[in-house]
């Protein structure tokens, strides 16, 4: 999660002529720390439930994972298409007949220069929008991981253990009548 917040928090700060390994760097930065965050958690919370709810917690998880992932891009979606807006409206373009996806697929010649560097310009500083976004969110996943009980697997598996043998009947007094 550490990573992760880091990496959030330096694309958040990026300048627009900033390189390509940079940009490399701080992306590989969020990615890795989001890939080794979510075994964690799905091990986190394996951990601390009883067996017999393994299933539900599992999936519980991942259906959580998903939702959030969708809430989050629409949101951030959301951020970066209001932004982008607002800041070419100001910068006197209108954002109905100026096409921003001449910036992903660029024709030679059939674009005024100077209106793609503004264009280029306003989408740099509306996607620092929502890797602020991003920032804040890896931000509280990170407080919510550092407050966390701590404990170790074996000791989290001990306790579940100790926790199934209670619940479940002892095979003594089930049925000697």
């Amino acid at each position: 999660m550490t990573l992760l917040t880091l990496g959030a928090f330096f694309m958040s700060r990026i300048e627009m002529n900033a390189g390509q390994l940079i940009l490399t760097i701080y992306m590989a930065m969020m990615g890795i720390g989001m890939g080794l965050s979510v075994p964690a958690f799905l091990i986190a919370v394996q951990s601390t439930i009883q067996r017999r709810a393994m299933g539900i917690a599992t999936s519980t998880l991942q259906f959580t994972r998903s939702i959030g992932g969708a809430f989050g891009v629409s949101v951030m979606g959301l951020v970066l298409s209001m932004a982008l807006t607002a800041k070419m409206a100001a910068a006197g373009l209108d954002p109905a007949v100026t096409s921003v996806d001449s910036l992903l697929n660029p024709l030679p010649g059939a674009t005024n220069t100077a209106i793609m560097e503004t264009l280029r310009a306003l989408l740099a500083d509306a996607m620092q929008n929502v890797f602020v976004i991003a920032f804040i969110a890896a931000g509280l996943g990170l407080i919510a991981t550092t407050l966390a009980p701590p404990g170790r697997i074996a000791q989290l598996v001990a306790q579940r253990a100790e926790a199934e043998t209670v619940t479940q009947p002892s095979p003594s007094g089930a049925s000697g009548k």
